[in-house]
């Protein structure tokens, strides 16, 4: 069974500490063009899952692997061995993507994370900080984000990021992902970042539709946002049934640096599963949004934004399960359906299973439908339909020689080139 529901963009509403709810009714949903603009809290701490599997981008990039740093010689307005080409009368520069971030500026020095960190995007973006010099700043009416710039940025442990606003790194030389960067969500708990819900729940005994984001959610046909990322938005929440939630959307992170972006480890923005019902099951949520861009970037880890799975749905016999939350390693299963009433002679009506989270190439299945029976006990008895699988989410990768990406992606990045000013 396929729906469509209008799926709004929303912001996450910090002083009440609740879920994003969606825009008022009559916002209107722009589905995403098909190309790539080349411009354009709390919650505990978790260890994110290894990866040893996904989809690989099979680019090999055959540039130096000197030293980046420019040591260009510009004194009197010239433009003199300049490491990324000559703009007029200075040596060019990376001008980040997002209309509000006109340049890196000027931040800490090096910042080396430590083993274990969580960092919120609203109690934590400030300056100082553990992360640079951070500051809110409004990329749309409805969308914020941390801004941090540094120097640079090594991240050798685990680092996970949590709160309403997205996560955007900016540094002046060089970032290196050796350990793990997660902007997941958590079961019913979105990652950082305003992003996409659906306007109202299932009814009945209906399970929710999978979050839609990059690739359709299950038992939709719809994906929402744009595949430039700006501005720069999370996933979309898996749609609640009748009585339980759906699963929390994958966050928002931008990573962006004047020189050259390497990632040895793994950046996960993968959405949660969905919550099992008594009704119906809740839809699992999408995967998230991440943006890399620099002149040069290195990928041999892992990137990953897979959907989580739907929850199942139950009837007399009680609940069904949770939907699992999306991983790099495998598919997100959805939650079992629970049996409700029956006999020996007929048996006995199973709810229906939660539909399992995308991943990569294979798409978010739909909930399964519920049974029902009068055979047995002279009544009618009904279970369930399990929750949709979320969607994938969106990766963009913007170089200036070419994505040396010979790691594995996924879903199949999106490639662009970044504006040299």
């Amino acid at each position: 069974m396929t729906r469509s529901l209008p799926c709004f963009v929303a912001l996450c509403l910090m002083a009440c500490g609740s879920e994003p709810t969606s825009s008022a009714p009559g916002d209107t949903l722009e589905v995403a063009p098909d190309t790539v603009a080349d411009s354009a809290d709390s919650a505990e701490d978790t260890t994110p899952e290894v990866a040893d599997t996904a989809v690989a981008d099979d680019t090999t990039d055959t540039s130096d692997t000197s030293d980046t740093s420019d040591t260009s010689d510009t004194a009197g307005g010239g433009c003199v061995d300049c490491l990324h080409g000559c703009c007029e009368d200075h040596c060019c520069a990376l001008d980040p993507s997002q209309l509000a971030l006109t340049s890196l500026g000027d931040g800490q020095g090096a910042i080396v994370t430590p083993a274990s960190l969580t960092f919120g995007t609203s109690a934590d973006c400030g300056a100082p900080s553990v992360l640079g010099a951070c500051e809110h700043v409004k990329l749309s009416e409805v969308i914020s984000v941390c801004v941090c710039r540094m120097e640079s940025l090594t991240v050798n442990g685990t680092l996970k990021v949590v709160g309403p606003d997205g996560l955007v790194i900016l540094a002046r030389d060089a970032i290196s992902i050796a350990g793990t960067l997660d902007v997941s969500a958590l079961g019913r708990q979105s990652g950082p970042g305003g992003g996409w819900s659906w306007d109202g729940d299932a009814s009945g005994r209906e399970g929710g539709l999978g979050g839609s984001f990059g690739s359709p959610g299950g038992g939709s046909s719809d994906t929402f946002g744009n595949e430039a990322l700006e501005p720069l938005e999370a996933g979309c929440i898996g749609q609640g049934s009748a009585d339980v939630p759906g699963g929390g959307r994958g966050g928002a992170l931008q990573l962006s640096a004047g020189n050259r972006i390497d990632v040895s480890g793994f950046i996960f923005a993968h959405g949660g599963g969905g919550a099992g019902g008594f009704l119906g099951g809740g839809g699992g949520g999408s995967g998230g949004a991440i943006l890399i861009e620099a002149p040069r970037v290195d990928i041999t880890g892992t990137i990953a934004a897979h959907g989580g799975g739907g929850g199942g749905a139950g009837g007399d016999g009680g609940s069904g399960g949770d939907g699992e939350d999306g991983s790099a390693a495998s598919i997100a299963a959805g939650g079992y359906g629970n049996d409700g009433s029956g006999c020996p002679l007929y048996g006995y009506v199973e709810g229906g299973d939660g539909g399992a989270g995308a991943f990569g190439e294979v798409s978010a299945q739909a909930g399964q439908s519920g049974e029902s029976d009068s055979r047995c006990l002279g009544s009618e008895s009904w279970v369930g339909e399990g929750g949709g699988g979320g969607g994938d989410g969106r990766i963009l990768i913007k170089t200036h020689t070419g994505c040396a990406c010979v790691g594995d992606i996924s879903p199949t990045p999106k490639l662009g080139d970044v504006t040299l000013q």
